[in-house]
């Protein structure tokens, strides 16, 4: 059975991940089984007649009291009788900001003092990351760069100087001595390769958040894939001006070899996708599929911007998302993430909170795993 991957996205802001009107990039859409594809456009039209729009858009669709009911009944009809399978991740913004911090900072090509232990431990950077992220003048001071594509030493220095204190404050010295003494030398080679991602500040697209979502996507995709032995065509809504961050990951990732898996357990990489046949960009006015994808990522959007004001999500929203949990579930049983949250420990502590509202969820601590983990990546002196 061949299937085809349709791809929308809400909250799109490019390098500007501090955007507080936005802070929340989700991403995915909908895996579709190709013998349901007819109906299932059929159902959709027929949906679209009904609310006398030119597209089924989120902004529209989620309106009004009954809105999360519309979704719920949409999501509930495509699962259940076509068998649509919701792929997509949720990204905090700002946290990326910190956990960019951290790959820039900790990189063992540019900081002496560690090893490439960081590299493979996801968790041991989440929790650095997490130490970092609470403090708002080394975020916006570090966010100049992602948004420029460079900065000047001085502040690069500044930002170092930053670190060190935040954690001395939390009382990780053995972290904060491995960023001293860093020279002027390592710190300009951080800055430099922003300067070569970017072309010198001319194609900030490529250090977007777009890119590297997709290729997760596209794994989880690959994986489940090669268990079912389908071929996947994917279709993406046209993003304008990433042609070319488009035709970089055809020219990586689409070949018919058999991949290499590389990475961690937790988190593995593939070198290519033998069973992705296609990459396509298309109008998504024209492609009512993609529009569906868009409906998933927006309802995902809203949902959790209504926890972060904490409001009380209403119920089609807990129904949706509990269901959501137990495919992620079951699914992960077999090594497929359906959808993942990137954030700090809070973030997925506060939505599962939101739609368990009577449990109580106990948050990681991410110093305890500082304390245990951070030393394997020292180097000796």
């Amino acid at each position: 059975m061949n299937a085809s991957f349709y791809i929308d996205e809400s909250g799109n802001t490019g390098t500007n991940w501090d955007d507080k009107t936005q802070p929340y990039f989700v991403y995915g859409g909908w895996l579709v089984p190709d013998d349901k594809k007819e109906e299932a456009v059929n159902y959709l039209n027929d949906i679209l007649a009904s609310i006398q729009g030119s597209e089924l858009k989120a902004k529209s669709f989620l309106k009004g009291k009954s809105g999360t009911y519309r979704f719920y009944k949409l999501f509930e009809k495509l699962v259940n009788d076509f068998g649509f399978l919701p792929f997509f991740g949720v990204t905090d913004k700002k946290f990326m900001i910190s956990a960019k911090l951290v790959e820039t900072f900790f990189d063992c090509d540019y900081n002496p003092n560690v090893n490439n232990y960081l590299s493979q431990t996801v968790e041991l950077k989440k929790a650095l990351a997490v130490c970092i992220f609470q403090d708002d003048e080394v975020m916006q001071n570090f966010s100049t760069l992602i948004r420029k594509g460079t900065i000047t030493v001085d502040l690069m220095k500044k930002i170092n100087e930053q670190l060190i204190q935040i954690f001395q404050d939390q009382n990780q010295e053995k972290v904060a001595n491995t960023l001293k003494n860093l020279s002027e030398k390592n710190l300009s080679e951080m800055i430099k390769e922003f300067e070569v991602l970017t072309n010198n500040g001319t194609r900030m697209r490529h250090i977007a958040l777009t890119s590297t979502m997709l290729v997760e996507l596209l794994k989880n995709i690959e994986f489940f894939s090669a268990i079912i032995k389908s071929n996947v065509s994917v279709y993406h809504d046209n993003l304008r001006n990433y042609d070319d961050v488009f035709n970089d990951l055809r020219s990586i990732f689409l070949h018919k070899a058999v991949p290499s898996i590389l990475g961690t357990e937790s988190k593995p990489f593939l070198t290519n996708f033998p069973h992705i046949d296609s990459l396509t960009l298309l109008n998504s006015k024209e492609e009512i599929l993609i529009q569906a994808a868009d409906l998933l990522c927006g309802f995902v959007s809203r949902a959790f911007q209504e926890i972060a004001s904490n409001n009380k999500i209403d119920d089609n929203t807990v129904i949706v998302f509990q269901f959501l949990v137990f495919l992620q579930d079951k699914f992960n049983e077999v090594g497929i993430k359906l959808w993942n949250l990137y954030g700090e420990y809070q973030f997925q502590a506060d939505f599962l909170s939101a739609i368990y509202q009577n449990v109580e969820v106990s948050c990681v601590d991410h110093l305890n795993i500082i304390d245990s983990e951070f030393p394997f990546a020292v180097n000796k002196i």
